[in-house]
């Protein structure tokens, strides 16, 4: 059901490989998953796994690991983006494989590295940090949160927080017409020293997790879609004849289905650039709108199709569209990032 791009035997296999390892795992909790996929190479930048040898690989094994463990997929993520931190402006060394990290880069109405209002304001023991970050609930269960934030001399630092010194807050917002809970890490802190200094403008960094963001997005849609089919095969309407026979049905699920590889294919344009050096935060935020909006609209419109179905406690539907609406949000919201894309037009005429 899936459109395979340009992907050849190595990538089917990985697909084929991270579907066997999931079908394998017995635990739900999140961070249980994760670790136990750390065990097996999964979660690790390609460079360093013995899972997959390229981002279009890493992406497309999110995809499958999110068609069933949203959560850990999601987490998966921020253990990517911290070995890409690390990598980058530091050690890969200085990475734990025991800890689960959380990145705490997105600010509320801020999509851009220079725009952080985070502070880091030097004092005689270190660094005193105040801000508010953006946060999805399974970062909330993370060991170390690497938190980003402008130093007084407008340097981006990113700095190691405990758990402790970081508030978690519920607030409502529009979101795309909605007004939604989003959940928000309120952070007031004293560290002796950043993690790393960016000295740059982040661009590859934001681009790797937006593009995994998108892959995780994917796979959740596709499971919706995959649920949806199967029960309007099953059900039947008031004239005694299956859902699936109705034209409304068949052209919503096309629809679905078109979306969802609109995504998927921007996702894997995506990957593939990083692999060729060519990492752009311009595709790479356009594969995580398209998709997560995809994920999120046909979670909808599949629990839609279903009327009353899509209520009943064996459809997991209510849990795939806070996910999709988590990925909407990580890494920066949509909305937000729009805008961003915009500034690439304008450059652009």
């Amino acid at each position: 059901m899936t459109a395979n791009f340009d992907l050849g035997p190595k990538h089917l296999e990985y697909r084929k490989n991270a579907e066997q390892v999931i079908a394998n795992i017995k635990s739900t909790n999140a961070v249980d998953i994760v670790k136990e996929l750390y065990t097996l190479s999964y979660g690790i930048i390609p460079s360093k796994s013995n899972a997959y040898d390229d981002y279009l690989g890493l992406a497309v094994v999110l995809e499958e690991i999110a068609k069933t463990k949203p959560e850990a997929a999601s987490l998966l993520v921020d253990q990517i983006t911290a070995q890409e931190i690390f990598t980058k402006y530091s050690d890969f060394s200085n990475f734990d494989s025991n800890k689960i990290y959380a990145v705490l880069c997105s600010e509320p109405g801020v999509a851009l590295v220079n725009a952080f209002k985070t502070t880091a304001v030097r004092t005689e023991d270190g660094y005193k940090l105040e801000g508010v970050k953006q946060i999805t609930s399974e970062q909330s269960l993370a060991d170390e949160f690497l938190v980003a934030a402008k130093d007084e001399e407008e340097k981006v630092r990113i700095f190691s927080v405990l758990k402790s010194d970081i508030e978690f807050e519920t607030v409502e917002r529009e979101f795309n017409g909605k007004n939604l809970k989003i959940n928000q890490a309120r952070i007031f802190a004293n560290v002796e020293d950043s993690v790393v200094v960016i000295n740059d403008n982040f661009e590859r960094v934001q681009s790797v997790a937006r593009t995994l963001i998108a892959a995780v997005a994917t796979g959740i849609a596709h499971s919706a879609i995959l649920s949806g089919v199967s029960v309007v095969k099953q059900t039947k309407g008031p004239d005694d004849q299956a859902i699936a026979s109705t034209q409304s049905a068949q052209f919503t699920l096309a629809d679905m289905f078109a979306e969802v590889e609109m995504g998927r294919m921007l996702t894997y344009l995506s990957a593939n650039l990083i692999d060729n050096g060519q990492a752009n935060i311009k595709n790479a935020t356009m594969a995580k709108i398209q998709a997560s909006n995809a994920a999120t609209k046909v979670s909808v419109e599949a629990l839609q199709v279903l009327g009353n179905v899509g209520y009943l406690a064996t459809n997991d539907f209510a849990d795939s569209i806070k996910a999709a609406l988590n990925c909407q949000i990580k890494g920066g919201t949509n909305r937000v990032q729009k805008n961003q894309l915009y500034g690439y037009m304008l450059a652009k005429k």
